[in-house]
């Protein structure tokens, strides 16, 4: 895993973690 993989890694886990909280303020589940 090189650097791009490893940022890309990072980048995806922290969009689903701002959905996340998103999801939790609205109370509606995305899914």
């Amino acid at each position: 895993m090189d650097e791009t993989e490893i940022r890309s890694f990072f980048a995806r886990y922290g969009t689903v973690k701002e959905v996340k909280i998103i999801t939790d303020r609205t109370g509606v589940s995305k899914g």
